[in-house]
């Protein structure tokens, strides 16, 4: 016997759920370019996302971290999330 589970969650109409999250992408060392690693993170593309501003954050010795923000609208993103890494 097979026993399928689904798990459905229901938002009332005209509610739309967004999460603000924050990711510090950190480079290996001081030579990479930041410029092209902030490129090759926005070409990320889903349903439900939508990047934001970016600065460059001193780490240490020279070294900066990149900051960028993205808003997560829905549920879309994260099903596919969670479907994509189980």
């Amino acid at each position: 016997m097979n026993i399928i589970f689904l798990n459905f969650s229901f938002v009332e109409p005209g509610t739309i759920a967004k999460s603000n999250v924050i990711l510090d992408v950190k480079p290996w060392d001081d030579e990479t370019n930041m410029a092209d690693l902030e490129a090759a993170v926005r070409t990320i593309q889903m349903d439900g996302l939508v990047w934001g501003v970016s600065k460059l954050v001193p780490l240490a010795y020279g070294i900066k971290k990149l900051q960028i923000v993205c808003v997560v609208e829905g549920n879309l993103l994260q099903l596919y999330l969670y479907s994509l890494y189980s």
